[in-house]
């Protein structure tokens, strides 16, 4: 099966799906969207990109590491360059670029293609695609968690109007999915996803920004879902029970709370965007994760704190509690609730047993029956077998 992944931001985990497809003997071509001059992204180090839009196929010379990472000589990878995306006046041109791209992969006579993202140029891309051409879009978000998202809706409204089959990454998703107009159950497929494996690619030695000292970390970017709020209220009730513990708080974003948490010493807070190299190096050093988030569909997070063996201690909202096993692999707790998390929190400090065995839980992840890149290979196979079979016996 020849089989085309394009995918617009979550290089993260497109990369391990590629490759496990691959393992299973089928010829893969990666298209990663990104821009002018743009150097990397998300557990993606792809050197810098040409000055001009376009296709660009790269070779195992410049890009080594991804293809030793792929074990496969069936995979190519390709970056798609879009116009600088700071200079809305060319934004056109993405759109126009996309509708182009469509007829490209027409070409290529792929037997299925999956489209990776929420974007809005992403519609002009499968408007020239149709399900004839076996088109599945994974929606990573499905409805908006902050304001930027409700651009995207236009996306998700066509992708149900038109029953096209969609692959979404947590129950939660699918149920916000089914309340679009037109949305059918039977066009919804819930993936997984396995731990983001291609961070394990990048050396933290030259960049460790945290001593050695245990530290509980929240990262990632900061959004007004994501609770910050409700950590530096959870921490006002943990008092001398944090044990001298620091908070360190990392990511980029505004929140009106970072500047008490500044003021306050039991905080650490490194308000910038994030290299992949302190990613990883932030996750090796911490003790555990922290995610107080108020809303969520699944989180990236997860996948990333379980490459290396951390717990998490998550707010009950959205797709956490389908990854995270209360009392296996982490805590789970009420959204919103400043309490309930300072309790979590100062339970697992406090008890050795229960932290080592969450630590346990957390390398284990990666080997589950539901949550290794094997089995969910096999599951993206079997829907992809399903639908070609379809077509077939439809006369498409």
């Amino acid at each position: 099966m020849r089989i085309a992944v394009v995918a617009y931001n979550h290089p993260e985990s497109t990369l391990p799906l590629v490759k496990h497809l691959a393992k299973r003997g089928h010829s893969v071509d990666y298209y990663y969207v990104t821009y002018c001059r743009y150097a990397g992204s998300a557990a993606f180090d792809f050197g810098r990109t040409m000055w001009l839009p376009g296709i660009y196929g790269r070779n195992q010379k410049c890009m080594k590491r991804y293809y030793d990472y792929m074990e496969s000589s069936r995979v190519n990878i390709y970056l798609v360059v879009l116009p600088p995306y700071a200079q809305r006046y060319l934004h056109f041109l993405a759109r126009l670029q996309f509708a182009f791209m469509g007829i490209f992969l027409k070409l290529k006579k792929y037997d299925i293609i999956n489209v990776v993202g929420q974007n809005r140029p992403l519609l002009d891309l499968i408007k020239r695609l149709s399900p004839r051409h076996n088109v599945f879009t994974s929606l990573h978000e499905v409805t908006s968690h902050y304001a930027s998202q409700t651009a995207n809706r236009g996306l998700v409204e066509y992708l149900s109007s038109k029953k096209m089959n969609v692959i979404v990454h947590c129950s939660a998703s699918r149920q916000r999915f089914l309340e679009f107009p037109g949305a059918a159950a039977d066009c919804v497929h819930t993936i997984p996803f396995g731990v983001f494996e291609t961070y394990s690619l990048f050396d933290d030695l030259q960049c460790r920004i945290m001593p050695d000292n245990p530290y509980i970390l929240n990262y990632g970017t900061i959004l007004p879902y994501k609770g910050v709020d409700v950590l530096y209220e959870a921490v006002q009730i943990l008092g001398s029970r944090l044990n001298g513990m620091k908070i360190v708080v990392a990511g980029a974003g505004t929140n009106p709370c970072l500047a008490k948490m500044a003021r306050d010493p039991r905080f650490i807070i490194i308000n910038r965007y994030l290299s992949n190299e302190e990613i990883v190096s932030l996750n090796k050093r911490a003790y555990c994760v922290v995610c107080p988030y108020k809303s969520a569909s699944q989180s990236g997070i997860v996948s990333t704190t379980f490459l290396f063996g951390k717990p998490i201690v998550a707010s009950d909202v959205g797709g956490f509690s389908e990854y995270i096993k209360n009392g296996e692999n982490g805590l789970l707790v009420p959204a919103n609730e400043p309490k309930a998390l300072a309790e979590s929190l100062s339970r697992l400090i406090a008890n050795d047993s229960l932290y080592n065995r969450l630590c346990e839980g957390a390398s284990a992840f990666s080997a589950s029956a539901d949550y290794s890149w094997d089995a969910i290979a096999e599951k993206y196979l079997n829907l992809f077998y399903s639908s070609s079979n379809s077509l077939q016996k439809a006369g498409a």
